[in-house]
């Protein structure tokens, strides 16, 4: 009987986390399947918080790859390609 609680627990516990890791990476990836979601209000502004700063690296270094690449080829060679 005890093995088998502590197996269910352990079971639990795994699966808590990997749900945890998958719902840092859809968060931080801004990609929000739906699958596993937070449902307590705090949970859901952590959530939120933890999004903003991958969606600011995000685009950081999208504009600095974009200023790079506009210096470094003229525009018309960037449409004919």
């Amino acid at each position: 009987m005890n093995e088998d609680l502590i197996s269910r627990y352990e079971e639990t516990i795994c699966n808590l986390i990997l749900d945890g890791f998958w719902l840092a990476f859809i968060t931080l990836t801004t990609l929000g399947y739906g699958d596993v979601y937070p449902r307590s209000f705090e949970a859901r502004i952590a959530a939120g918080f933890s999004s903003m700063p991958t969606t600011t690296i995000f685009i950081k270094y999208t504009t600095l790859i974009q200023n790079k690449w506009k210096r470094n080829r003229s525009i018309r060679y960037a449409i004919s390609s």
